[in-house]
Protein backbone atom coordinates (compact mmCIF):
# COMPACT_ATOMS: atom_id res chain seq x y z
CA UNK A 1 0.00 0.00 0.00
CA UNK A 2 1.24 3.60 -1.48
CA UNK A 3 1.52 5.69 1.82
CA UNK A 4 0.32 9.50 1.39
CA UNK A 5 4.05 10.74 1.96
CA UNK A 6 5.42 7.59 -0.86
CA UNK A 7 2.88 9.77 -3.44
CA UNK A 8 4.32 13.43 -2.25
CA UNK A 9 7.93 12.39 -2.62
CA UNK A 10 7.08 10.46 -5.96
CA UNK A 11 4.99 13.91 -6.96
CA UNK A 12 8.29 15.61 -5.99
CA UNK A 13 10.87 14.15 -7.77
CA UNK A 14 8.92 13.50 -11.33
CA UNK A 15 8.38 17.72 -10.21
CA UNK A 16 12.20 18.52 -10.44
CA UNK A 17 12.72 15.56 -13.14
CA UNK A 18 10.58 17.62 -15.39
CA UNK A 19 12.04 21.20 -14.21
CA UNK A 20 15.04 19.54 -14.61
CA UNK A 21 14.45 18.56 -18.30
CA UNK A 22 13.35 22.43 -18.74
CA UNK A 23 16.12 23.45 -17.36
CA UNK A 24 19.01 21.73 -18.67
CA UNK A 25 17.68 19.77 -21.57
CA UNK A 26 15.90 22.18 -23.79
CA UNK A 27 19.37 24.40 -23.57
CA UNK A 28 20.67 21.09 -25.08
CA UNK A 29 17.66 20.10 -28.19
CA UNK A 30 17.70 23.88 -29.02
CA UNK A 31 21.85 23.41 -29.30
CA UNK A 32 20.93 20.44 -31.36
CA UNK A 33 18.65 22.73 -33.53
CA UNK A 34 21.26 25.31 -34.02
CA UNK A 35 23.72 22.81 -34.88
CA UNK A 36 21.76 21.27 -37.46
CA UNK A 37 20.61 24.38 -39.09
CA UNK A 38 24.43 25.57 -39.26
CA UNK A 39 25.67 22.28 -40.69
CA UNK A 40 22.65 22.60 -43.58
CA UNK A 41 23.93 26.08 -43.91
CA UNK A 42 27.34 24.97 -44.15
CA UNK A 43 26.28 22.60 -46.98
CA UNK A 44 24.28 25.23 -48.71
CA UNK A 45 27.59 27.17 -48.69
CA UNK A 46 29.91 24.44 -49.99
CA UNK A 47 27.30 23.61 -52.97
CA UNK A 48 27.27 27.22 -53.78
CA UNK A 49 30.81 27.47 -54.05
CA UNK A 50 31.34 24.19 -55.96
CA UNK A 51 28.51 25.38 -58.06
CA UNK A 52 30.42 28.75 -58.55
CA UNK A 53 33.48 26.57 -59.49
CA UNK A 54 31.94 25.32 -61.81
CA UNK A 55 30.97 27.60 -63.57
CA UNK A 56 33.91 29.50 -63.34
CA UNK A 57 35.94 26.61 -65.04
CA UNK A 58 32.91 26.58 -67.60
CA UNK A 59 33.48 30.24 -68.26
CA UNK A 60 37.35 30.27 -68.67
CA UNK A 61 36.90 27.21 -71.04
CA UNK A 62 34.89 29.46 -73.31
CA UNK A 63 37.39 32.62 -72.99
CA UNK A 64 39.84 30.06 -74.08
CA UNK A 65 37.93 28.51 -77.17
CA UNK A 66 37.26 32.24 -77.74
CA UNK A 67 40.47 33.44 -77.30
CA UNK A 68 41.89 30.63 -80.04
CA UNK A 69 39.49 31.33 -82.43
CA UNK A 70 40.05 34.94 -82.61
CA UNK A 71 43.92 33.91 -82.65
CA UNK A 72 43.20 32.03 -85.52
CA UNK A 73 40.64 34.27 -86.98
CA UNK A 74 43.89 37.16 -87.09
CA UNK A 75 45.90 34.85 -88.81
CA UNK A 76 43.81 34.00 -91.43
CA UNK A 77 42.79 38.04 -92.34
CA UNK A 78 45.20 39.16 -95.35
CA UNK A 79 44.96 43.03 -94.05
CA UNK A 80 47.21 45.92 -95.82
CA UNK A 81 49.78 45.26 -93.43
CA UNK A 82 50.21 41.95 -93.95
CA UNK A 83 50.52 41.75 -97.44
CA UNK A 84 54.54 42.21 -96.90
CA UNK A 85 54.69 38.84 -94.99
CA UNK A 86 51.83 36.83 -96.81
CA UNK A 87 54.52 38.05 -100.07
CA UNK A 88 57.34 36.81 -98.20
CA UNK A 89 55.70 33.51 -97.02
CA UNK A 90 54.86 32.57 -100.80
CA UNK A 91 58.38 33.11 -102.11
CA UNK A 92 59.34 31.20 -98.83
CA UNK A 93 57.18 27.95 -100.05
CA UNK A 94 58.37 28.37 -103.63
CA UNK A 95 61.49 28.00 -102.73
CA UNK A 96 60.85 25.30 -100.21
CA UNK A 97 59.59 22.77 -102.60
CA UNK A 98 62.50 23.25 -105.13
CA UNK A 99 60.36 25.78 -107.39
CA UNK A 100 61.32 28.30 -110.09
CA UNK A 101 59.32 31.65 -109.32
CA UNK A 102 58.46 33.56 -112.81
CA UNK A 103 56.14 36.33 -111.39
CA UNK A 104 53.87 37.29 -108.18
CA UNK A 105 52.21 40.35 -107.89
CA UNK A 106 49.78 41.07 -105.22
CA UNK A 107 47.81 44.52 -105.83
CA UNK A 108 47.57 47.58 -103.34
CA UNK A 109 43.73 46.01 -102.97
CA UNK A 110 40.26 47.60 -102.91
CA UNK A 111 37.73 48.13 -99.77
CA UNK A 112 34.68 48.33 -98.76
CA UNK A 113 31.71 48.15 -96.25
CA UNK A 114 31.09 44.92 -94.72
CA UNK A 115 27.18 44.48 -93.75
CA UNK A 116 26.08 43.44 -90.14
CA UNK A 117 24.53 40.30 -91.63
CA UNK A 118 24.79 37.41 -94.93
CA UNK A 119 27.66 39.61 -96.53
CA UNK A 120 29.72 37.63 -98.63
CA UNK A 121 33.30 38.68 -99.65
CA UNK A 122 33.18 37.97 -102.90
CA UNK A 123 29.78 40.94 -103.22
CA UNK A 124 31.39 43.76 -104.76
CA UNK A 125 28.38 45.99 -103.81
CA UNK A 126 27.08 46.22 -100.34
CA UNK A 127 24.10 48.53 -101.29
CA UNK A 128 21.92 45.18 -101.51
CA UNK A 129 22.75 43.56 -98.04
CA UNK A 130 21.13 46.17 -96.20
CA UNK A 131 22.98 47.39 -92.89
CA UNK A 132 26.67 48.47 -92.47
CA UNK A 133 28.62 47.52 -89.81
CA UNK A 134 31.60 48.92 -87.77
CA UNK A 135 34.05 46.47 -90.11
CA UNK A 136 35.62 47.19 -93.69
CA UNK A 137 37.02 44.46 -95.87
CA UNK A 138 39.99 44.55 -97.91
CA UNK A 139 40.60 42.70 -100.75
CA UNK A 140 44.16 42.13 -102.83
CA UNK A 141 44.31 40.61 -105.90
CA UNK A 142 47.31 37.81 -106.16
CA UNK A 143 48.76 36.57 -109.73
CA UNK A 144 51.18 33.77 -109.21
CA UNK A 145 53.28 31.88 -111.85
CA UNK A 146 55.79 29.27 -111.02
CA UNK A 147 57.66 26.06 -112.60
CA UNK A 148 58.59 23.13 -111.06
CA UNK A 149 58.29 18.99 -110.73
CA UNK A 150 54.79 17.55 -110.77
CA UNK A 151 54.16 16.72 -107.33
CA UNK A 152 56.57 20.07 -106.22
CA UNK A 153 53.94 21.93 -107.06
CA UNK A 154 51.09 20.13 -105.83
CA UNK A 155 53.04 20.37 -102.47
CA UNK A 156 53.40 23.67 -102.86
CA UNK A 157 49.54 24.03 -103.65
CA UNK A 158 48.92 22.26 -100.61
CA UNK A 159 51.32 23.91 -98.11
CA UNK A 160 49.33 27.80 -99.42
CA UNK A 161 46.32 26.12 -98.42
CA UNK A 162 47.02 25.12 -94.97
CA UNK A 163 47.91 28.83 -94.09
CA UNK A 164 44.45 29.08 -94.20
CA UNK A 165 44.13 33.40 -95.37
CA UNK A 166 40.95 34.36 -96.29
CA UNK A 167 41.02 33.53 -100.07
CA UNK A 168 38.66 32.89 -103.56
CA UNK A 169 40.37 30.97 -105.75
CA UNK A 170 39.48 32.90 -109.42
CA UNK A 171 41.66 30.77 -111.77
CA UNK A 172 43.94 28.10 -111.42
CA UNK A 173 45.93 26.57 -114.99
CA UNK A 174 48.36 23.47 -114.69
CA UNK A 175 50.22 22.12 -118.07
CA UNK A 176 53.68 20.71 -119.26
CA UNK A 177 56.76 22.93 -118.99
CA UNK A 178 59.70 22.71 -120.81
CA UNK A 179 58.89 19.80 -122.81
CA UNK A 180 60.34 17.52 -120.70
CA UNK A 181 57.36 15.27 -119.50
CA UNK A 182 57.77 16.17 -115.59
CA UNK A 183 57.97 20.10 -115.44
CA UNK A 184 54.73 21.75 -115.12
CA UNK A 185 54.11 25.79 -114.84
CA UNK A 186 51.23 26.48 -112.21
CA UNK A 187 49.47 29.99 -112.64
CA UNK A 188 46.91 31.26 -110.26
CA UNK A 189 44.94 34.31 -109.29
CA UNK A 190 43.16 34.30 -106.52
CA UNK A 191 41.86 37.18 -104.08
CA UNK A 192 42.86 37.74 -100.51
CA UNK A 193 40.77 38.55 -97.67
CA UNK A 194 40.48 40.97 -94.47
CA UNK A 195 38.40 42.65 -91.73
CA UNK A 196 39.39 45.69 -90.04
CA UNK A 197 37.21 48.35 -87.64
CA UNK A 198 36.33 51.12 -90.24
CA UNK A 199 38.01 54.56 -89.37
CA UNK A 200 35.85 56.73 -87.73
CA UNK A 201 34.33 59.14 -89.63
CA UNK A 202 36.07 62.40 -89.59
CA UNK A 203 33.43 65.26 -88.24
CA UNK A 204 32.66 68.56 -90.24
CA UNK A 205 33.13 71.80 -88.99
CA UNK A 206 31.55 74.79 -89.89
CA UNK A 207 32.69 78.19 -89.46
Amino acid sequence: MIKPNDRVIRATVAGVSLIALVVIGYPKVDEGFRLRDENRELRELEQEFTDTQQRSERLQRIENALEKQKRELIGQNVTPTKIGSVRDEVIRIVRDHAGSLRSLEIQDGQRRAWAEQDDDPRNRDIYELGAESEFELHSHALTLSVTGKFDNVLSMVESLTDHHWLMSLETMDLKPYGGTGDDVILEVNLTLYGLELAPEPIEETFT
